[in-house]
């Protein structure tokens, strides 16, 4: 790889024109390439690559810098796809259903471009919108054509009339989205939009209808203290589920007061959701950021106290990919259930929003005069996170649906469709003290959905199939199938696994379906790999190579260092310096040195900090920049033809705090630690001290007759003989210590071509281990 950064100059790669993500893009022999890409086998084509690869020598790899660049993007695809690779997306994807006689391709396969026999008996009464942005041509089609033809015929039928009124179009907002490129309308004015949203929409209606027996209500956190403990924060509040009343009720040994909430009839609650959702209005916003956000203040006529209690705002990533009309038939059924599952997390929003300011209904609890012009969010039950999108996902459908690659700058198609178990790590939002996410052994649980259960939810044979009553159980019919578990402390996602399916409640056809697929194509990526790949991924993921993270690192900091941005530089230094626990005790540092039994690479990539800090300046103070606190953005939206038909003609504003886009950062001064020969931080050092910890810690491996990889060392060795002479250059031209202020000239260090040769000190110099002899087998 020539870099792993995109190069805006250079040509770009089918996968990598369909795929823009900078993270996922790198350039080799004067080309933007994608680490999508499935290599050895290779498969070339972005939206064709469900494929049986076919067996060739000249697709093995014939260089170690091939082995380097397969596994590189591997390890890629596995984080940017949640635990998976792309070849095994694409056999999870495979087939599509949309009834028992329909299985159909999922749009993935190379053969779904040739003709079909009997497309051009297409029925003239289908529509002839087959997809978003794609217009059906009769006369002979495409088995893609059937197959989006089919979709459109079994699909659930779109009935409006029969909607919750808060869903209908004259309830959306239009919105102008200012780009380089010109101004871009988003309208539900536009058919196009209209057609797909409307399909998520129906989607929605029939989601909440199926969980209208769902009931909850809220109160105050320090109300439980004897059953939940103390509250994080003295005015915190809690969603408490009708089965946490009967056990709260249990435990404290007093009837429970809510058994009258059972009596509610479904039209009831009907009319309570509406009733609730009455006031609260949809629109669009920018691609960056959330999915979608729920904003309680909505200005009119510069009044903050509207008659809109709550508008719910749709990030225009998912829509412009689907109707964009370049398509899969997975590709646009992954974003209508995805559309519709956003659709549902902000109505949650909105509904504690809605709750809040409606201080009639009995189960309200919470005041004004306690919390405020808006409370913040309840934890639920008394546990987990304050984010009531997130945990009402969990309760309803097993998790946060995502899919990936997640796309923050460019709409891009999406590969998998997954559901993350909430709360996971790193989720923003107050934290109950006793939840799971934050003790140390847990785990972040993702589950890779397959295409059928996608399909399914879009199908009208499922929302009438009387095999199924209750359509929310199981969260609306789903096993998990296939399941990352990734450690807190993993520093990447772990492979996706099969999961168990014996004594589950309930068994679907569709599911012995995707794992005979997924089998069978392990089998083949198995035979095709079979007597190199193991040894060859196991010699590299022992290598300094392995370290992606490092490898971006070097190419960042050799950017900042040319623009001589100090605060950059030392933060990246810092960052590869700490991988071995320097700061932390000698114990901890010895443990991430190589010995004769421990092999560990993480002593190149603290030498590479090492490298970085002995180029820079000794920062002897604190450093701050940046704008300090949240701004405030406001958007307006204005009135589709809709909502002007029905009386909705002033437009409204939105205000909404934001993150600067340069928010505060600090770094501490240097420190220097010498771990080696004493134990502990030092307080005088300079860049050449800094040089010498490198010769230092080879003398210690060499002496725990550790094994290094010798490439590696030899472009480490090279760069510090350059700084040291640069160094020792300035110490005797500017005296007094002030040659510590200064640059050293370049960055001088370059990651050297993979090689998988290692050395171990034996006599007086690094000699090189035969292979046999190494535990890299």
């Amino acid at each position: 790889m020539d870099s792993l950064s995109r190069a805006d100059d250079l040509p770009s790669s089918p996968w990598a024109t369909r795929f823009p993500l900078s993270g996922t893009t790198f350039t080799w022999e004067k080309t933007n390439h994608s680490s999508l890409a499935p290599k050895h086998p290779t498969i070339t084509n972005p939206k064709y690559y469900d494929q049986t690869p076919i067996f060739s020598r000249s697709d093995l790899p014939q260089a170690l810098t091939d082995e380097d660049r397969l596994f590189t993007t591997e390890r890629s695809q596995k984080n940017y796809l949640l635990g998976l690779q792309t070849w095994e997306a694409a056999a999870l994807n495979h087939y599509a259903r949309f009834s028992p006689d329909s299985i159909l391709s999922g749009g993935y396969q190379p053969s779904d471009r040739n003709t079909a026999g009997l497309a051009s008996r297409i029925s003239q009464q289908l529509p002839s919108a087959v997809r978003p942005g794609f217009q059906i041509t009769r006369g002979i089609q495409t088995i893609e054509d059937t197959n989006f033809a089919t979709y459109m015929r079994e699909r659930i039928q779109v009935n409006e009339e029969k909607w919750f009124p808060f869903l209908h179009k004259h309830r959306w907002f239009d919105w102008e989205e200012v780009r380089p490129s010109g101004v871009k309308d988003w309208s539900v004015d536009d058919p196009q939009l209209w057609d797909f949203l409307s399909v998520s929409l129906e989607l929605v209606n029939r989601i909440l209808l199926a969980l209208i027996n769902d009931r909850h209500h809220g109160a105050y956190w320090s109300d439980f203290v004897d059953v939940f403990g103390l509250p994080p924060s003295p005015n915190d509040s809690v969603l408490l589920s009708y089965r946490m009343e009967r056990k709260i009720s249990k435990y404290r040994g007093v009837p429970c007061e809510w058994h009258h909430i059972n009596t509610h009839t479904r039209p009831e609650w009907r009319d309570r959701l509406n009733m609730l959702m009455e006031r609260v209005i949809w629109g669009f916003r920018e691609q960056s950021g959330a999915e979608a956000t729920t904003h309680a203040t909505v200005i009119v006529d510069n009044k903050m106290e509207s008659e809109y209690k709550a508008i719910i705002l749709m990030s225009t990533t998912t829509l412009e990919t689907a109707i964009n009309g370049n398509g899969t038939l997975g590709e646009v059924c992954m974003a209508q259930v995805d559309t519709a599952l956003t659709i549902m997390h902000e109505i949650m929003h909105a509904i504690g929003i809605a709750r809040y300011k409606d201080d009639d209904y009995e189960g309200n609890c919470l005041n004004r005069e306690r919390s405020g012009i808006m409370a913040p969010e309840p934890f639920l039950n008394g546990t987990g996170v304050a984010e009531t999108g997130h945990y009402m996902d969990q309760v309803y459908f097993g998790g946060t649906k995502c899919l990936a690659p997640i796309a923050r700058e460019d709409a891009v198609p999406p590969i998998v469709f997954a559901i993350k178990e909430f709360p996971w790590l790193g989720c923003s939002g107050r934290a109950a003290p006793r939840s799971r996410h934050l003790k140390l052994d847990a785990v972040d649980t993702v589950h890779h959905v397959p295409l059928t259960w996608v399909s399914k939810m879009l199908s009208e044979h499922f929302w009438k199939d009387p095999q199924y009553p209750r359509k929310s159980d199981n969260y609306f019919h789903r096993n998990a199938l296939y399941s990352s578990e990734t450690p807190h402390k993993s520093p990447e996602a772990m492979a996706s696994e099969p999961q168990s399916l014996e004594g589950l409640t309930y068994s679907y056809p569709d599911d012995a379906l995707v794992v005979a697929t997924w089998k069978e194509r392990h089998r083949l990526w198995k035979q095709f790999r079979h007597g190199w790949y193991d040894r060859a991924k196991g010699e590299w993921e022992a290598s300094p190579w392995h370290n992606i993270g490092g490898r971006r690192r070097c190419e960042e900091f050799a950017a900042a260092h040319r623009k001589r941005d100090l605060m950059e530089c030392t933060r990246i230094a810092n960052r590869l310096i700490s991988g071995v626990q320097w700061q932390q005790n000698q114990s901890r540092f010895m443990n991430n040195m190589p010995s004769s039994t421990h092999k560990n690479p993480n002593w190149a990539w603290h030498a590479v900090g090492l490298l970085m800090m002995a180029s820079l300046p000794i920062q002897t103070s604190s450093m701050m920049r940046g704008t300090r606190g949240k701004q405030y953005v406001y958007r307006t939206l204005t009135p589709s033809k809709a909502a002007a038909s029905e009386g909705n003609i002033k437009a409204v504003t939105v205000p909404a705090l934001i993150e600067p886009n340069d928010p505060i950062k600090s770094l501490d001064p240097n420190q220097f630690y010498e771990q080696m020969r004493k134990n502990g931080l030092k307080a005088d050092f300079d860049q050449l001290d800094t040089l010498s910890l490198i010769d230092t810690m080879l003398e210690l491996i060499a002496s725990k007759r550790g094994v290094i990889h010798g490439k590696f060392m030899l472009a480490i060795m090279k760069a510090k003989e350059k700084l040291q002479a640069e160094r020792t250059a300035l110490r005797a031209n500017y005296p007094g210590g002030s040659d510590t202020t200064k640059w050293a000239s370049k960055w001088h260090f370059q990651i050297p071509p993979y090689d998988k040769n290692c050395h171990r000190w034996f006599g007086n110099r690094w000699a090189r281990v035969p292979r046999s002899e190494t535990l890299f087998n």
